[in-house]
């Protein structure tokens, strides 16, 4: 089974929400999502929630909450988190690759390319 986090990192006012816009796979390409990653080998989801948002968008943040696990019961599961974070550390995210863009959003106003199912 292939195990994924997802995670949402929300301004303490509740008002910014960290997305990615992901270029592949193929299927997500072009839409935004939260920022996780394949979960590794002897690796907690918490860890990889940890890793996974150092990687893509340089900061680091300790505090994950678990809100929902998905999975389809035979090849993957995923894990979403959520982190309620400062300003500051909001404005300090940024792509720390070629294949995903990080962007800042205003919750209440998402564009339309937000990744559903």
């Amino acid at each position: 089974m292939i195990k994924y986090t997802v995670g949402f990192a929300i301004s303490e006012d509740r008002r910014w929400v960290v997305l990615i816009e992901k270029k592949r796979p193929f299927w997500q390409a072009g839409k935004l999502n939260g920022v996780g990653g394949h979960i590794e080998e002897n690796e907690s989801p918490l860890d990889c929630m940890i890793r996974e948002f150092k990687e893509e968008a340089g900061v680091l943040i300790k505090k994950w909450d678990l809100f929902a696990t998905i999975t389809d019961d035979k090849t993957w599961m995923v894990h979403f988190f959520k982190s309620m974070i400062s300003q500051k550390l909001m404005n300090s995210c940024e792509s720390k690759t070629d294949e995903q863009i990080i962007q800042v959003s205003l919750k209440d106003k998402l564009p339309s390319n937000v990744l559903s199912n």
